[in-house]
């Protein structure tokens, strides 16, 4: 399904020399995608049933849906099989959690959580299908992931972007957790905010940024810090870094075991991973990560 409809009309007149409009092709790969994984509207229907399917051939897995009690319209799920949370076990006791858009009709949002596995391969967990991210979605997400952590009895490090909504939802269901900002994220922030300066300026910038996130001791800290500050508008950084708490970036300060790292890889990896599932109705999509 990754064809575009341009690309459906280029095929059209390479293969039968006649031609088609876009808006016939684009109807021809819609319902080509309804009959290989069903109507988004009916998708939503199957839910209730793939939900006890899940229960019954994979005990322990937790699929938890939620509809609007007077229309009965979908709200949101979070699922959870139980082949991965049991392979959580064995791997880091690091979570990356990240939130990606929908591509189907009906968008919404995708948040998740991934682990990572002893040879650095991608290690779902744990996914939510809701409408945004809002705080109140990534509370519902966050209260049943601590429910499957706690019983686990590990201190999760927690990897994020600092996300719309997560910050706040966070600190309020897993404040015993250590969180880490990804250090590409909030690089990449730095350097949006020097607008019209030279490539120049802004490599320098970045690399003493690195330096400074990767300071090993307080007082290296401060050393980097105050080269930091010699290198473009002071101001600048000051505003950037004085809503950041020091513990949830800097590795001097930073309380938990980061296991060397300090950027959020694995979200994007998982990314890739679901990239094609995120075109796909609600039951199919769920029912695809299920043969992955």
């Amino acid at each position: 399904m990754s064809l575009k409809p341009r690309d459906i009309q280029i095929k059209m007149q390479s293969a039968y020399g006649f031609e088609i409009s876009y808006k016939v092709a684009w109807k021809a790969k819609q319902s080509a995608r309804d009959m290989i994984y069903g109507s988004e509207a009916e998708s939503f229907n199957m839910l209730s049933w793939f939900r006890e399917a899940i229960l019954a051939s994979n005990p322990g897995s937790v699929f938890v849906l939620e509809v609007h009690p007077d229309t009965n319209q979908f709200h949101r799920l979070f699922i959870a099989y139980a082949c991965c949370i049991e392979g959580f076990k064995f791997c880091l006791p690091v979570l990356y959690v990240d939130g990606t858009f929908g591509k189907s009709p009906y968008k919404g949002t995708i948040l998740c959580a991934t682990g990572r596995t002893g040879n650095k391969g991608c290690f779902p967990l744990a996914m939510c299908i809701c409408d945004s991210e809002t705080k109140n979605n990534w509370c519902f997400f966050f209260r049943h992931l601590k429910d499957l952590l706690e019983s686990q009895g590990r201190v999760v490090t927690f990897m994020s972007d600092r996300g719309n909504g997560l910050l706040g939802s966070f600190n309020k269901v897993l404040p015993g957790h250590p969180h880490l900002f990804c250090y590409m994220h909030l690089s990449a922030n730095l350097m949006n905010r020097y607008g019209g300066v030279s490539a120049t300026v802004k490599n320098a910038v970045k690399n003493k940024f690195f330096e400074l996130v990767y300071a090993s001791s307080p007082s290296q800290y401060r050393l980097h810090l105050r080269k930091r500050r010699e290198i473009g508008d002071v101001k600048i950084i000051d505003d950037f870094l004085k809503d950041m708490p020091l513990e949830n970036w800097c590795r001097a300060w930073f309380s938990g075991s980061r296991y060397g790292i300090m950027a959020n890889s694995m979200a994007e990896s998982f990314n890739a991973w679901f990239a094609e599932e995120r075109e796909m109705p609600a039951y199919g999509m769920l029912d695809q990560t299920r043969i992955k």
